[in-house]
């Protein structure tokens, strides 16, 4: 269990950069600002960095998400975190919708929790009981 609060934690820079268009309405502009000038970045137009920022914060979680998944060879988050990212960046940056955009984060949100649970492994003895009948 240790290792898998690491997977949950490496989903939330790419959540919180995809949630950072959800902040621009006028009575939000004061804590964006504040959080960009807390990350080293000047209140200015962020529009055009937006998509290489959410790039490459979804890259990292997706990396950590597949390094996971190649080592306990469990790859079904994986999959739903590839799917989910794209879904969110289709919606975001092609259709500009948010109900599409915000579908994707919460895919990648649940894949990554669903890959902190450990995976179920079936022991051979219960694959192959006494009282089973044979498997043809």
């Amino acid at each position: 269990m240790k290792r898998s609060w690491k997977s949950i934690v490496s989903s939330i820079p790419s959540v919180a950069v995809a949630l950072l268009p959800s902040f621009s309405c006028p009575s939000c502009w004061p804590t964006y600002a504040a959080f960009m000038s807390v990350i080293g970045i000047g209140v200015f137009d962020y529009s055009e960095y937006l998509l290489p920022i959410t790039v490459v914060a979804i890259v990292f979680s997706l990396t950590m998400l597949g390094w996971q998944a190649l080592r306990r060879k469990w790859y079904s988050p994986l999959i739903l975190a590839i799917v989910g990212s794209i879904i969110h960046i289709v919606g975001r940056f092609k259709f500009e919708s948010q109900l599409i955009s915000y579908i994707g984060i919460g895919s990648l949100f649940i894949a990554s929790i669903w890959s902190a649970f450990p995976k179920r492994r079936w022991e051979a003895s219960r694959l192959n009981c006494e009282n089973c009948p044979p498997k043809i």
